[in-house]
Parts: C-alpha cells; sequence; structure tokens
C-alpha cells in the first residue's frame, strides 16, 4: 500500500539480519520488470519496491517477485511468489 502512511510503502526482503540479497525482481503481470534491487542487506527500509516504474506508479494488480540469495551454508537460494499492490 504505497501511499506514504510509512506503513507497508515498500515491498521489502526479510529474513536473517546477516542475509544479503543477491537480486530482487518484481514483475508486473505481461512479464516486464518493473523493479530490481542487487545486493542489499535484508531488513533495509531503504530498499525494495515503491509501487512505480520509471517514477509512474503501478496500478492495483498482482505482481510477480523472484528472490536470490546465499544462506547461512552459502548455498544460492531462489524463491519466487507473488503480490498484490494495493492503492
Amino acid at each position: 500500500t504505497p501511499n506514504g502512511d510509512f506503513t507497508n510503502d515498500r515491498l521489502l526482503v526479510h529474513g536473517q539480519k546477516t542475509s544479503k540479497a543477491l537480486v530482487f525482481r518484481v514483475y508486473d503481470r505481461w512479464g516486464e520488470m518493473v523493479y530490481e534491487g542487487k545486493d542489499f542487506a535484508f531488513n533495509d527500509e531503504n530498499t525494495g519496491w515503491d509501487g512505480t516504474f520509471k517514477g509512474v506508479a503501478q496500478p492495483r494488480n498482482g505482481y510477480i517477485y523472484i528472490l536470490s540469495f546465499k544462506d547461512s551454508n552459502d548455498e544460492l537460494m531462489e524463491y519466487k511468489g507473488t503480490v498484490t499492490l494495493i492503492r
């Protein structure tokens, strides 16, 4: 709900404080990448998707995310899922 109230204004990656995202991408329903973040710490409130693409607020809809990171055993992990943008 990116509406400027400082609650859920960004789609963040949460996890162990020692973990670091290698790549975090968000795609719209047509497969266009609307966000990409690389090499950032989990739980960083200054990173993550703010619901815009090229400075334009994106519509309410379902979006797909893909997260690649290394776990505590240094194994490459990948999570995929969906998120709904609400305005």
